[in-house]
């Protein structure tokens, strides 16, 4: 026969085996995602979603489901269309929960609230402790299913046609999100501000990580600010068939996405920098004690001061993980860094978004909530050493911002239970807890007063319609008599505000309540002087108020925005954290009694700047008399007369949209620009074309021509709700576009995948095929895994047949040169997972497969066809019955280019059994693969490996060293045998920044790395191996290996290159160069 190379089913192959294992965690490394509960699925039908819960989350469906209810009529009449299905959303009860989902094969870090896909057209949405960022959310994901309809369409058919979804800007597909869920808001106006004051704004085409969101929401108020609102959607529209962001843009607008860039930074610039003029820096409030820029960190926040006011407590990101650090109060010295998150079972995370820490009274002791093997739990440890001094485990979903009683024998601590946030009260020595709360509202950041009989939080109030609490009985009645369409279901125009408890009597009542949010509320030691923050401004700033009263006042009036303070009044000294240039910061003043008395008014920064003769700080020179504090005015707060004029806008003219979406008033909301100011491009969308894609949006929406709100379907004439429990029902999650091949050896090809699932992941089938002239000279794969619990197994069987020129066999057979050889390999393969926890797992395997194969030795030239006929000349057949025993770990950290930090093994027994046979396969082989990198200082990191092996029996298997893997200074496969032992050592450093072309255009890649390399090595067989040469002067390797160099590597898109110039040496010489070019990080 004539041997053809199929390299198409190599590849084919190859992926499929990279498939397989990344679908049940059994690469060679990653962390674990463990199931810890058994969830009991059930699904709460309403009119427009199938929200799946599970048992104990029975309220909280029925909150979300009247949130997405009303966000549904919501968004339906801003983008004037509905949804031909119903909306499956995936519910838990916490961000714990959430992170077990199997929806998302990977591992989900808590940046991740949630996430919406098209492919299935779901939601997957955790409550993160917060109903009011819980809201935020889920009306933000829900906005992403509308515009997968309106952009991607009829492609969302059927499986077939979703081949064809096409990936929309990040900054359009967030922003329009954002756009659509809050408009604009404080917090977004707070991180633009800062990126245009402190000019590092992105250009959208290159813009990344969380400013997508908030660049992309601020593009698009600009656009509706500036256009209308009808520009908004004709982008949707027309991104549906132009595929192309770009090109929508300038067939809306007319213009391309750099011109558009440069009009809304323009825009920002003329509305933000007039505010640096008047406001206050915030080292004019205080002094600073860290720097993430100097540090290559973005976080250092939620300072806490110890007892004697001479220590902070504060988490950071520094060195690149979450960790719990001390300083000094005076220059802000690192003490002792405390707690290391994110790297053990112990502190998997720290939750240093959502919470806080706290001192003992004596300082000797701090609290902090973590979660710790799958839960979280209430840590205490020693202040000055760290040591884990108790671990107390709460029954709850997450706990989060626990505060110590001045007493020191209880601690309040906020508690998410079943969807819901409440308070905790906690015995500090037998870990024994009540409940205080117990309601739809939130209650967070709590904090004793001075005489511990009360206590002073954040509430956020329930903000749904009364709910069942449970779903059976006559609760199924009420159920489906809800109204769950009413717009009277949710309240909008609420803010948090700040509450106290009476521990005696459980009663609660307000104290303070702005127009803005108010939070991190504490009181100090005269029990009526209330610290706390607020945007009632728009911008975050620290306020005082009275607890008795009511009356409040801002004392610091700063452009970014101020968090989280905490008070030491014996010192005078108050410490809080600030936004400033892209992170967070902490600062401190020791003149917390003359800056607390300073009073600012409330205005609107638009009226603020039109009034010539005023500033928003009272004047100076006032007495204070009865603590109504006047103080000394900021250089900053006079503006002169050519400012004022530049800057004085109407503020009547303020984007209508803002207005309605915002509960407060926005310090800097971005007024609307005169047409006459900037002028409109014409738009290059054809009157025919619109008008299509109108009656298009018309017909989805069932309009009614000129009507500019949805008219709601025929479909949601039912307004209550059913239960059902769920069953597991399988749907293609893919089914590739498939092949169809054809070669003169083999005649017609066809192959495919087809990849199946239920709708929450617990279970996944694969199929794929690569079908070739008959049976025998076909691929395929069936494989079925379950994931559900938190034993994951899977199973299948396969055959794949191969042409191969190589030295090795899939069996790990070695030759002594390159064999040209087929094989047909079929089988049924078997793993079990058992996941220890996040860090550590064992995997039980099993490969059981015949290895059919056909040797080539004889060439020939065809006399007729000139061609050249490989001549088969030998034939065998094996059969592996193999298990393997492995334990893995991985603590590791990635930047760009791989892992940095932490460190990742893996140990293996496989033993070869024989059934009697002589085609059996017998042996027993280790295998170990140790790995530890730990960075250095930013962008320069030191990796280490060291890998061994061993195969003994009569059909030992064999080790191949050489290549860009193992030892770089010789060729591929250079060196094999039944041993092998290998280390490396690497320094790992920024190479370039940019390399920039001008021809033709301007083209380039951007963060270049650069590596320093050492290997050495060995392969070798039984009692065959002198590593030094003797009887010589030195050191030289005899059979072991080594080699040194030097590489560079960057990103092309989702794929590593990878360059390495090595050059082999025995220590005493060295010899040529070698260089190697392949696809992905080394080790």
């Amino acid at each position: 026969m004539r041997f053809t190379p199929r390299l198409g089913v190599f590849i084919f192959a190859l992926i499929l085996t990279i498939f397989l294992a990344d679908a049940v965690n059994a690469q060679y490394f990653g962390r674990n995602k463990i199931q810890y509960k058994d969830y009991k699925w059930e699904i709460l039908s309403t009119p427009h979603f199938e929200i799946h819960f599970y048992e104990g989350e029975e309220p909280f469906a029925a909150r979300t489901a009247l949130l997405l209810e009303n966000g549904y009529q919501m968004l339906a009449d801003k983008l004037r269309t509905t949804l031909p299905w119903k909306v499956p959303v995936i519910l838990y009860a916490s961000h714990n929960d959430f992170q077990q989902t199997n929806v998302s094969s990977q591992l989900l870090p808590e940046g991740v609230q949630a996430f919406a896909e098209p492919s299935r057209k779901r939601i997957v949405l955790p409550f993160s402790g917060s109903f009011r960022d819980f809201r935020h959310t889920a009306i933000h994901e829900l906005a992403h299913v509308f515009t997968f309809n309106i952009v991607y369409n009829r492609l969302l058919d059927n499986v077939f046609s979703r081949n064809y979804l096409f990936a929309m800007p990040l900054w359009i597909a967030e922003g329009i999100a954002e756009y659509l869920a809050v408009g604009w808001d404080a917090d977004s106006d707070m991180f633009i501000r800062d990126a245009v004051i402190y000019d590092y704004i992105a250009p959208l085409d290159a813009v990344g990580g969380f400013y997508v969101y908030k660049e992309g929401q601020s593009v698009f108020n600009y656009i509706d600010e500036t256009y209308g609102k009808e520009k908004v959607l004709e982008i949707l529209d027309v991104l549906s068939t132009t595929r192309s962001g770009s090109a929508a843009l300038e067939a809306t607008l007319g213009l391309d996405t750099r011109e558009l860039g440069e009009r809304w930074e323009k825009w920002l610039r003329k509305h933000y920098w007039p505010l640096y003029s008047h406001k206050m820096d915030v080292e004019e409030v205080g002094r600073r004690l860290t720097d993430h820029v100097k540090d290559h960190g973005y976080y250092n926040t939620k300072p806490v001061l110890s007892p004697d006011g001479e220590k902070i407590a504060f988490f950071s990101d520094r060195g690149g993980l979450i960790s719990i650090f001390i300083m000094s109060a005076l220059d802000g010295e690192i003490i002792k860094k405390l707690v290391t998150g994110q790297r053990s079972n112990r502190f998997e995370s720290l939750h240093s978004y959502t919470s806080s820490l706290s001192f003992s009274p004596d300082g000797s002791r701090i609290a902090f909530a973590a979660k710790s093997k799958g839960h979280d739990a209430l840590f205490i440890v020693d202040a000055n050493k760290g040591d884990v001094l108790k671990k107390i485990d709460v029954h709850a979903d997450g706990l989060s911002a626990p505060d110590w009683s001045p007493m020191g024998d209880t601690i309040v601590i906020t508690a998410t239970i079943g969807g819901q946030s409440d308070l905790l009260l906690i015995d500090v020595e037998n870990g024994s807890y009540r409940r205080l709360t117990n309601d739809a509202a939130d209650q967070l950041t709590p904090r004793f007063y001075p005489d511990g009989k009360r206590i002073v939080f954040t509430y956020y109030p329930e903000v749904t319609s009364p709910v069942p609490v449970t779903f059976t009985g006559e609760n199924k009645k009420i159920l489906s008599e809800m109204d769950f369409l009413s717009p009277d279901n949710v309240k909008h125009d609420v803010s948090l505000d700040i509450y106290e408890m009476d521990l005696e009597s459980a009663s609660i009542r307000p104290l303070i309540q702005t127009d803005g949010d108010d939070n991190s509320p504490l009181v100090l030691k005269d029990g009526k002087t209330l610290i706390f923050t607020s945007n009632e401004s728009g911008i975050d700033n620290l306020y005082a108020g009275n607890v008795e009263t009511g009356e409040y006042h801002r004392f610091t009036d700063i452009l970014g925005g101020l968090f989280t303070p905490d008070v030491d009044e014996e010192k005078g000294r108050i410490t809080f954290a600030a936004f400033i240039k892209g992170g967070y910061d902490i600062f401190v003043s020791d003149d917390f009694d003359n800056l607390v008395k300073r009073r600012y008014k409330d205005l609107p920064v638009i009226e603020q700047i039109a009034v010539s003769d005023e500033t928003d700080e009272i004047p100076a020179e006032t007495e204070v008399i009865d603590g109504d504090a006047l103080l000394v005015t900021s250089p900053k707060a006079e503006l002169s007369e050519d400012v004022i004029a530049k800057a004085s806008v109407d503020s009547a003219s303020l984007a209508e949209e803002v207005l309605a979406t915002a509960s407060t008033k926005i310090d800097s909301l971005i007024p609307t620009i005169s047409p006459s100011s900037l002028k409109e491009p014409e738009a290059r969308l054809e009157p025919a074309r619109l008008d299509s894609m109108k009656a298009k949006r018309t017909k989805q929406a069932g309009m009614i021509e000129g009507v500019t709100t949805a008219v709601r379907s025929e479909e949601t004439q039912t307004k209550g709700a059913t239960v059902a429990k769920y069953k597991t029902r399988f749907a293609p999650d893919y089914i590739g576009q498939g092949g169809l091949y054809y070669s003169t050896g083999f005649g017609f090809g066809l192959a495919n995948t087809i990849a199946l699932s239920d709708l929450l992941g617990d279970h996944r089938l694969l199929f794929s095929f690569s079908l070739y002239r008959d049976f025998e000279n076909s691929d395929f794969l069936a494989s079925y895994y379950y994931l559900k619990k938190r034993i994951n197994y899977g199973f299948g069987v396969f055959q794949f047949k191969n042409y191969l020129n190589s030295r090795l066999s899939s069996i790990g057979e070695s030759f002594a040169n390159y064999r040209l050889f087929s094989e047909r390999n079929y089988g049924f393969f078997g793993l079990v997972s058992i996941p220890f926890n996040t860090f550590y797992r064992m995997d039980l395997e099993l490969q059981a497969f015949v290895s059919e194969r056909e040797f080539f030795e004889r060439v020939e030239e065809d006399p007729f066809t000139s061609r050249i006929v490989f001549i088969p000349s030998q034939e065998s057949s094996r059969r592996l019955i193999e298990p393997a025993l492995s334990f893995t770990h991985d603590s590791s950290f990635w930047s760009y280019f791989g892992p940095v930090e932490g460190s990742r093994w893996t140990i293996s027994l496989s033993k070869g059994l024989s059934l009697g046979g002589d085609e059996d396969v017998s042996r027993t082989t280790v295998f170990l693969d140790y790995r530890w990198y730990k960075r250095l200082f930013y962008r320069n990191s030191f990796a280490f490996r060291l890998a061994g092996a061993m195969s003994e029996g009569d059909d030992a298997r064999s080790f191949f060293l050489g290549g860009p893997t193992t030892l770089r200074g010789y060729d591929y496969l250079s060196f094999f045998g039944t041993r092998m032992g290998l280390m490396s050592i690497e320094y790992r450093y920024p190479l370039l920044d940019a390399l920039i072309f001008g021809w033709p255009g301007r083209w380039g890649f951007t963060n270049i790395g650069g590596t320093l390399f050492f290997d050495v090595g060995a392969a070798w067989d039984k009692d065959d191996f002198t590593p030094f040469k003797k009887n010589v002067s030195g050191l030289q390797f005899e059979d072991l290996r080594g080699d040194f160099g030097f590489g560079a590597y960057f990103n092309l898109g989702f794929l590593l290159l990878n360059f390495q110039f090595a050059w082999p040496t025995d220590m005493k010489s060295v010899g040529d160069n070698e260089f190697h070019f392949f696809i992905g990080p080394t080790f």
